[in-house]
């Protein structure tokens, strides 16, 4: 700390020096952020659509589901909007207050704006925990239901929270068993993976970590370890992003389905649902009769 300085004051001094370095950091996680999004958001929306294609015994035309997960790029976005409402925005609101009332305490100096702060810091964490493990779980299969039906709407998007209603639990349960089964699934993969490339990351840097310690790594040594390991590098890499993939397309498989068996039953036990086969029965027994 520098003598006759506060540490209002130096902490003030520090993000005014780093503010160019912050401003490009944050530019470009927000940049790779968008592009990754630019990418992401078109590739699942064809993987969806493919596995309703399929259920629905549909021809599945792959570069036209790719082709409609482009065209529907900001619909999605809305959706995710809808979530970031429904989940985010109160965690979220309450943090931007704890800032506010940091960088208020930082300039006034009174320290009781600093504890309110925190307070409000750490209230905003709790209420995203919990809203996190209750609401982001009644959101479930958001885009599901907007692919399904094609409807991106918000009122669509409050329909599916009623068919979620006092679902959580089971939503809850079935979302850890499938991450287990899949755990142990992945596990088992990645070890056939190293036993058949000889792959071992740690133990390679850890050689490369002691021999520059030691300054005995050479040109030769690089050259030696590279040609040795370069194709067993590259067959692991085609492996091990083979393993992704499938993770990921089993778990849009079963969350598919399970989408849509929450929505048959909720279809069933509606209301309006059991009127309209009560009204069927009646149609059926007037034509009987």
């Amino acid at each position: 700390m520098t003598l006759g300085v506060s540490p209002e004051r130096e902490v003030i001094g520090f993000f005014t020096e780093n503010l160019i370095s912050t401003g490009i950091i944050i530019s470009l996680w927000i940049t790779w952020f968008l592009l990754y999004m630019i990418f992401y958001i078109p590739v699942l929306v064809a993987t969806i659509k493919s596995i309703r294609d399929t259920i629905h015994e549909k021809p599945v035309d792959v570069m036209v589901n790719l082709k409609y997960g482009f065209l529907q790029f900001w619909n999605v976005l809305k959706v995710y909007w809808y979530i970031f409402q429904y989940v985010f925005l109160t965690p979220a609101l309450i943090l931007i207050s704890g800032l506010l009332v940091v960088l208020l305490a930082v300039i006034t100096g009174i320290g009781t704006l600093f504890t309110i702060a925190w307070l409000l810091v750490f209230a905003s964490f709790f209420v995203c925990i919990v809203y996190m493990a209750y609401r982001w779980l009644r959101s479930t299969f958001r885009l599901y239901s907007a692919i399904d039906t094609e409807d991106f709407s918000k009122e669509n998007f409050q329909a599916w929270l009623k068919e979620t209603k006092g679902k959580v639990w089971r939503l809850f349960w079935n979302f850890l068993l499938l991450w287990f089964l899949i755990g142990i699934f992945t596990g088992i993969l990645w070890a056939l993976v190293g036993a058949i490339t000889w792959v071992n990351p740690d133990l390679k840097q850890a050689q490369l970590e002691q021999k520059i310690e030691s300054w005995e790594l050479s040109f030769d040594d690089i050259a030696a370890l590279r040609s040795d390991m370069w194709w067993r590098e590259m067959f692991h890499g085609i492996l091990a992003t083979l393993i992704e993939t499938l993770w990921i397309v089993f778990w849009t498989i079963f969350g598919y389905i399970f989408y849509l068996r929450i929505k048959d039953e909720h279809q069933k036990n509606s209301p309006e649902q059991e009127n309209m086969y009560k009204s069927q029965d009646e149609e059926e027994i007037s034509t009987v009769v």
